[in-house]
């Protein structure tokens, strides 16, 4: 199957900027889209969930606006991910546009080279959630492929429980769990019990296939090895990175970050832009959603002492 051309869709309301933005962007091998509007877009869009896209978006816009456009968006489940730009550095609308779901904020004039490299980053993001996603439908096709008993085993075997184990909890003999374990690996394709642990783990089906009947134990297994994974990104953190981090998932604005920690806005933006990255989410509702959700606390360290003033400024 081969694979479909990249779309990038402009909007912006200076016709000028548009024809620039369309050349440049299609010198690199890309299908452009331009629109003057939020609505035009929004008359014209069809989604096409297997093709790679994103979209470079215009704050401010005549009607909707850009921010507004990203949040309909995202309301209809019809996101992707969102450059934005703005002809001035507006601190607070970078960071409404970061909370509402952009992947990056760019202070016009762009160059083209920054620009292209935030297209590629784009793209490439857009490409893994969608991998993503058909993992997950595959996944969840192949769960609703066992019988009733296969799925009682399949929930067991998760968890890590083995063959004794089940059989016990069952009431049935371990020679017929063997049977069921063969039906099980072969109707969700993998090889043996580790690598449907690590599948199942990897492309996180809580919520994507339904609800395993012994649930407390599968949730702590995911929910461990969840931990695990965002704990080793956090390590990642530089020092500095990490008390914004932590303020971050606390709730605090960008100027609370910044006057807490005695350093500029643009600073505390930049600083949360590696964060991001780093820690593999698109925006920091993202982050705060999902630090929320693995209830990591505990498990990365304590919150570093952050000083509630500081004279010296430190980038």
């Amino acid at each position: 199957m081969v694979a479909e051309k990249p779309t990038v869709y402009i909007v912006d309301d200076d016709p000028d900027l548009l024809e620039s933005l369309s050349m440049m962007i299609g010198s690199m091998g890309l299908n452009v889209e331009t629109y003057t509007s939020a609505e035009a877009f929004l008359n014209s869009y069809r989604d096409s969930p297997e093709t790679p896209k994103c979209m470079v978006l215009d704050v401010r816009l005549r009607g909707l606006s850009g921010l507004g456009l990203l949040q309909t968006l995202t309301a209809e489940g019809r996101e992707m991910p969102t450059i934005m730009m703005s002809g001035c550095a507006d601190v607070p609308i970078a960071v409404q546009a970061m909370h509402a779901g952009a992947l990056d904020f760019l202070e016009k004039p762009i160059s083209s080279r920054t620009l292209s490299v935030c297209i590629r980053e784009a793209l490439d993001h857009c490409v893994r959630q969608q991998r993503k996603t058909s993992r997950k439908s595959e996944l969840a096709r192949h769960v609703k492929k066992l019988s009733s008993r296969q799925r009682e085993v399949f929930d067991l075997l998760v968890v890590g429980q083995r063959s004794k184990e089940i059989a016990e909890q069952l009431g049935i003999g371990e020679k017929t769990v063997a049977k069921h374990r063969v039906a099980i690996l072969g109707k969700m394709q993998v090889d043996n019990t580790v690598e449907l642990v690590r599948l199942f783990a990897d492309a996180n089906l809580t919520g994507a296939v339904e609800q395993p009947h012994q649930l407390p134990g599968l949730r702590q297994h995911l929910e461990t090895s969840r931990k695990s994974e965002l704990a080793r990104h956090v390590e990642n953190l530089s020092s500095r990175q990490r008390e914004v981090f932590d303020l971050l998932v606390a709730g605090q604005s960008f100027k609370q970050i910044a006057r807490k920690l005695g350093i500029g806005e643009k600073t505390v933006t930049k600083h949360c832009v590696v964060v991001l990255g780093k820690m593999q989410v698109g925006n920091v509702a993202e982050l705060v959603r999902l630090f929320a959700d693995a209830n990591l606390t505990g498990t990365v360290g304590q919150p570093r002492q952050l000083p509630g003033r500081r004279r010296r400024k430190r980038a």
